[in-house]
């Protein structure tokens, strides 16, 4: 199969006391294509120690280690790349600053956005929520027919966030999307490298 398999972390992940344990053996299963180093509220000092810790494992793994946000951080340790928000710096901006070889991406709501944004030269684009989500309660969900007008309108790659499980994926795929990014049923499970395990067993 060749959609990509994208791993996100949030602030609650990043506190649970095993985060480190789980992360490294996930990278070290190879099965995530992308790893995403995302922490909005965690500190640029606990940041730059994960990223550390864990963008080596991701390599001699085979996974793309990117992170939210801190282009700063990302040019610190190398890493693969940044993956960009509404509140974020320009993609344009971003790129001059890490390069063409670097990965960016940015999350969209709508298939407008991604239109527009996708014209910015990102190499991906998240789109989301697709199905109601326990990190976004109150955020209707988009549904697929965004996803395939999205995925018809762009000739980058459209990845499938919000609500996603290992049983909704093929859904997902058909509707267009070029790939999956996974949270709460990941680290809101109580072995995360077991879920990743479901993910590969079934798609990857």
């Amino acid at each position: 199969m060749t959609a990509d398999f994208h791993v996100v972390t949030d602030d609650a992940a990043l506190r649970n006391k095993y985060f480190l344990e789980h992360a490294v053996e996930i990278l070290q299963s190879g099965i995530p294509d992308v790893f995403h180093l995302r922490g909005p509220y965690t500190s640029p000092k606990k940041l730059l120690e994960f990223a550390g810790a864990l963008s080596p494992i991701a390599k001699s793994n085979g996974t793309r280690f990117v992170i939210n946000d801190r282009v700063d951080l990302a040019l610190i340790h190398q890493l693969d790349g940044v993956h960009l928000g509404v509140r974020s710096l320009r993609p344009r901006t971003v790129r001059k600053i890490l390069g063409l070889e670097k990965i960016v991406g940015r999350s969209v709501h709508s298939v407008q956005e991604g239109v527009d944004v996708a014209a910015e030269g990102v190499d991906y684009l998240f789109l989301g929520s697709i199905f109601r989500t326990a990190s976004h309660p109150d955020c209707a969900p988009l549904g697929l027919e965004p996803l395939q007008e999205l995925s018809n309108q762009v000739g980058i790659p459209i990845i499938a966030i919000g609500g996603v499980t290992s049983d909704n994926v093929s859904t997902l795929l058909n509707a267009g999307a070029k790939g999956v990014a996974v949270l709460g049923d990941i680290w809101g499970t109580p072995s995360p490298p077991e879920a990743v395990l479901s993910y590969r067993h079934n798609y990857w």
